[in-house]
């Protein structure tokens, strides 16, 4: 008996077939390895295409987005009579601006307080005002010219990302109507229109210094990469007495 059964034992060890087809579990861990080995060939791929291939448009990218050139202004010249008395000189003011791109990016336009805030010491109707930011293609759009240094300094502290302040000036005539006909006026753009203003427009107006300037993600410099001063603006002498022009004007 023990004989037959070692027998048998052995015919049915030898007629068994293991099984050696994959299961399913393993098909989803295979599949699974190969996906994230296929992902991380692609990342590589694609890092060493930037890097390596095309570098230089990576870098353009980001400077477009944080670099920018800015004028110096430079003031318009004095014009004095014969004694050095002075008939039109510049003081310096600022303007708001803004950039419509900023400020859409980085939702601006959601604080409303502040845009309330703005449109209030501006004068200004808040729709108008939101309006004028509207189109995130735009790069540049004035607020307002020529504000005093207390309204700038007010818009300074809203923090407003996307609205900015700059420098430029406002023709002041000391001596009023006394000279008014013979001197001119200027536009808002310190431009000549009239009289010795716009006769000698060229000669009164310097060539403004560029800064190439980077800044932050919220629009604030933070680094000036390169700085090239303007051209000085010519003073103007007149022949004419202030005193006496301001006699024979009252005697008119």
């Amino acid at each position: 008996m023990t004989a037959i059964t070692l027998k048998n034992s052995k015919a049915r060890a030898g007629g068994a077939k293991i099984n050696t087809r994959p299961g399913p579990m393993q098909w989803r861990f295979v599949l699974v390895v190969g996906i994230i080995v296929l992902v991380f060939l692609i990342l590589a791929v694609r890092t060493a295409f930037i890097q390596v291939i095309a570098p230089d448009a990576l870098i353009e990218q980001g400077d477009s987005r944080t670099l920018r050139t800015r004028n110096t202004p430079t003031y318009r010249g004095l014009i004095t009579d014969r004694n050095g008395v002075e008939l039109a000189v510049s003081v310096p003011v600022r303007a708001i601006w803004a950039d419509p791109k900023i400020i859409n990016e980085q939702n601006g336009l959601n604080q409303t307080r502040r845009w309330l805030a703005l449109a209030e010491v501006l004068g200004q109707d808040v729709d108008e005002l939101v309006g004028k930011v509207g189109n995130p293609k735009r790069r540049f759009v004035y607020l307002q010219r020529q504000v005093s240094p207390a309204m700038a300094d007010y818009v300074e502290k809203l923090e407003i990302p996307g609205v900015y302040l700059r420098k430029e000036s406002r023709r002041y005539y000391p001596t009023g109507e006394v000279a008014a006909q013979l001197i001119g006026i200027t536009n808002v753009d310190d431009k000549g229109i009239e009289g010795l203003e716009r006769l000698y427009d060229d000669w009164l107006t310097g060539s403004p210094g560029t800064r190439k300037i980077r800044r932050d993600a919220k629009g604030r410099q933070v680094e000036v990469l390169e700085s090239k001063d303007g051209e000085a603006a010519g003073n103007l002498t007149l022949t004419i007495d202030q005193r006496i022009q301001a006699l024979a004007y009252r005697e008119i």
